[in-house]
């Protein structure tokens, strides 16, 4: 006989315990338990697989065939575990001011089937994800007392660390953060990959419970918390404290105090931690990046999505009344009124809107293959919540639409099931992060914020590239783009000096867009970066003093910093938007064309 005990979705004081004669595939595939599946969806729910144990018996005799053997711990649930009720017939929920069910489920396995293993799925490693753990293993007994984890999104770096906490055999873990986000990757890693391994979050009502629980049991015990909600709270001495997402607050007052409480090893984990990671020497962190990756690709180690950047000069009649001939920062489209709220010219979104999304628009003229928009579900980045709001009342009718910003609520549920519900799809959004969200259907990104913050462009960038397709990522801003790709790129030959024998070019299809794809090459690449010589440099001289410069082959050439040659010349003009005007002088220069409309409408 085999026993199961499933958990739902959305409802995590519920669970359901029963027996089956099929193994646990069988029983998941049938038709029985799809349709009882298609129940559970209509109430916004999902089955969750909390423990199976297959061939096991709860008869003194041990016989595995006579049934109803489950009738037994159905007992015991409703007499002799307090918190636990039953509301079906193998349907309980327990009271959380009690027990948890991961805390029931354990009880039960103790109680009947202690000599029975689970199947889990199993982590393997990749080479660069062994080396994470080679590394961070020889920085602790070599003394260090803080290591960084600096990785791209999506490249493991919480299963990575939780492999490293069950090799260490740590008794308890913290993982904080600043925000919530970054929580589901920890739980779900947690639970599918580490059978030692029990998840607690500070969010749950008997997490004290729980936690004096597990502290008495020979398991691998993961406190999840934010940073703000360990404050107040005493917990045990942790053995590792895990900093996630440490680019954002790990600086700030509250984590140096925690971290001077714990007075234990501290790993810091980022995807884009650019402002630290010179904090750091060689010996005591561990850098992965995409360019890291795509090598990998290149060596076949294994296949990952590839990035296709596009930067595109954008230009409307309406604009070039405001802005002239020269094409400013694409941010100036959506500048807001200060005082309504609302767009300081509508028509600006407006045209663009309808230049980009509409299918009547000017892309109808051009091949489907040809066609700016290649994906069909977006999250685009605009400078404001405001903003967000605004445009989605004028896109909507070309473009399913959800807003995704802080004051709306959304989440990964929210946007997954919007998803899900559209044959497309476009999310606006203000935050790079977007709650920690990730979507394997999410193949096009585009940038219409302003800045050229590198950690920004990078983390937003990423938000596609989790499925198995390659991922569009468009930028208005030519030379914002290209230079993200540069610095990023340079960055990552200092920790990894084989990138140097290549070219950023040469790890992503980088294309230039004027009614159709056209690829920029390695020459043209350098050219771009050169039109602005004056910034490029003191990119380059800002990043002196963190780089060894002397062993950087850059691959300029005389030809390439002429700014006046030809290439140069027809890239600035067609592909590359120049950043001359901030978004300070745009919104004058809007409030001044507002004002003369209305005079000339007087």
């Amino acid at each position: 006989m085999h026993f199961y005990c499933d958990g739902y979705k959305h409802k995590p004081h519920r669970f359901g315990f029963g027996e089956t004669t099929r193994s646990y595939e069988k029983r998941h595939k049938d038709g029985d338990y799809g349709k009882a599946n298609q129940v559970i969806d209509v109430y916004d729910g999902e089955r969750i697989p909390l423990r199976v144990w297959e061939n096991q018996s709860t008869r003194p005799d041990g016989d595995l065939d006579i049934s109803h053997q489950d009738h037994v711990v159905h007992d015991f649930l409703k007499k002799d575990i307090p918190g636990v009720t039953a509301i079906g017939r193998e349907t309980f929920e327990v009271d959380e001011n009690i027990i948890s069910v991961p805390m029931v489920v354990q009880m039960i396995h103790e109680k009947f089937f202690s000599g029975a293993k689970k199947t889990w799925k199993t982590f393997n490693p990749y080479p660069y994800q062994t080396n994470f753990l080679n590394k961070i293993s020889k920085a602790w007994k070599s003394g260090h007392q803080q290591f960084l984890l600096f990785a791209k999104c999506r490249a493991g770096k919480s299963i990575m660390t939780l492999k490293h906490i069950v090799d260490w055999d740590y008794k308890l873990t913290v993982v904080c953060s600043r925000f919530n986000s970054p929580e589901q990757s920890w739980k779900d890693d947690s639970r599918d990959f580490f059978p030692t391994i029990r998840y607690i979050s500070v969010k749950d009502k008997n997490w004290e419970q729980e936690l004096e629980f597990w502290m008495e049991r020979p398991v691998n015990i993961v406190l999840w918390a934010s940073v703000q909600s360990l404050m107040n709270r005493e917990i045990p001495q942790p053995d590792l404290l895990v900093a996630d997402e440490c680019h954002i607050g790990s600086t700030a007052k509250e984590f140096i105090e925690l971290k001077e409480r714990y007075n234990t090893k501290t790993l810091y984990v980022s995807g884009t931690a650019y402002s630290i990671v010179w904090d750091f020497n060689d010996d005591n962190k561990f850098v992965y990046t995409y360019f890291d990756e795509q090598l990998d690709v290149r060596k076949g180690l294994f296949k990952r999505p590839r990035m296709k950047p596009v930067i595109r000069v954008y230009q409307t009649p309406a604009y070039r009344k405001i802005f002239g001939n020269d094409p400013d920062s694409i941010n100036n489209i959506f500048l807001i009124d200060k005082e309504t709220g609302k767009f300081l010219n509508p028509q600006l979104p407006t045209d663009f809107a309808f230049d980009i999304f509409s299918p009547k628009g000017p892309q109808r003229k051009i091949g489907l293959k040809q066609k700016m928009l290649q994906g069909r579900f977006i999250m685009m980045a605009l400078s404001s919540i405001a903003a967000c709001h605004e445009f989605k009342k004028i896109v909507e009718c070309y473009y399913p639409t959800l807003v995704v910003t802080s004051d709306t609520k959304n989440k990964a549920r929210e946007i997954n099931k919007f998803i899900e519900s559209n044959p497309k799809a476009l999310i606006l959004t203000q935050s790079a992060n977007v709650l920690g969200f990730t979507n394997e259907k999410i193949d096009t990104i585009i940038n219409c914020k302003g800045g050229e913050s590198l950690e920004f462009w990078t983390q937003f960038a990423f938000r596609g590239g989790s499925g198995k397709h390659d991922w569009w990522v468009i930028d208005f801003n030519g030379k914002r783009a290209l230079k993200a790709i540069n610095t990023a790129f340079q960055l990552a030959c200092d920790n990894n000096p084989e990138l140097r024998n290549y070219h950023e070019v040469q790890f992503m299809d980088l294309n230039g867009y004027e009614d159709g794809f056209r690829d920029i090459t390695q020459e043209e690449f350098d050219s771009i970066l050169s039109t602005d010589i004056d910034s490029t440099m003191s990119t380059m001289e800002s990043l002196e003093s963190i780089l060894n410069l002397d062993d950087v082959d850059f691959n300029y050439n005389i030809s390439t910093f002429a700014t006046d040659n030809a290439s140069s010349r027809v890239l600035k003009t067609a592909v590359v938007g120049d950043e001359s005007m901030n978004s300070e002088s745009g919104y004058k220069a809007e409030v001044e064309s507002v004002k003369k409309n209305q005079t000339l409408t007087l």
